[in-house]
């Protein structure tokens, strides 16, 4: 799959539910294969410094989502540029969805406590959501 993209390299999650690429020149090593994220360390010698990367495809169940937060949390620990992106599976707040039921209030606050508490910037979105 990784070559019919144009790419030389993949890794994927335990779950085979995140994969990541990556072309020449860089050097991918996982830290962390979660069933909700893969948090890899990626290096290159035209960077001066490492990239983390952390995928994540949370589950749809609020108290199942909560060992991603508590993971998430657990690799924030690090001292170079950080990326995390994916589907999380929830909003931070009802404005942020179009259409299906509102949210669960516990759900939300979860993923702000797991931002804040990660130190992460939510990026927003462009478009209707």
């Amino acid at each position: 799959m990784a070559r019919r993209l144009g790419f030389l390299d993949v890794v994927s999650n335990c779950g085979n539910q995140i994969w990541l690429f990556w072309g020449p020149n860089v050097r991918c090593q996982v830290l962390v294969d979660h069933g909700q994220l893969l948090h890899v360390r990626l290096e290159s010698n035209k960077w001066p410094k490492p990239l983390f990367v952390t995928a994540v495809y949370a589950k749809c169940d609020t108290i199942e989502r909560r060992a991603l937060w508590d993971t998430l949390r657990a690799v924030s620990v690090v001292a170079s540029p950080w990326i995390v992106g994916g589907d999380f599976n929830i909003v931070l707040s009802p404005d942020e969805r179009s259409g299906g039921s509102i949210p669960s209030g516990i759900a939300m606050s979860d993923f702000h406590d797991a931002i804040v508490d990660s130190a992460l910037v939510d990026a927003g979105y462009v478009g209707i959501p």
